[in-house]
């Protein structure tokens, strides 16, 4: 299954109530994964695994029934960055979202 798709992101609501939010099937996955993980822990569908897999180590963890989607989503615990000149690799705790979108 293929989610990882764009959100609508921007000003929603009845004039006068007005509010700046991100809504869309992408966000609320990942308020289902958050609510679904470990404390402490990350977890990623799929389609979110294949885009940063050079950079994320992730174990499968099989595939969950998600409230709000009709098959079950394939999802992967992110275990740590993937090593790089030696590094030997660093645990999820270490890694930045900024050191995953810039590479």
């Amino acid at each position: 299954m293929d989610i990882a798709r764009t959100a609508s992101v921007g000003n929603f609501g009845p004039k006068g109530r007005v509010d700046y939010t991100a809504i869309g099937r992408q966000v609320n996955l990942a308020a289902r994964l958050q609510a679904a993980c470990t404390p402490g822990r990350i977890l990623l569908s799929r389609a979110t695994w294949l885009l940063v897999r050079d950079k994320i180590e992730a174990t499968s963890m099989g595939a969950i029934d998600v409230k709000g989607f009709h098959e079950p989503v394939e999802v992967y615990e992110v275990v740590g960055a993937v090593a790089r000149d030696g590094d030997g690799g660093r645990p999820v705790s270490d890694v930045t979202a900024g050191e995953v979108a810039d590479g």
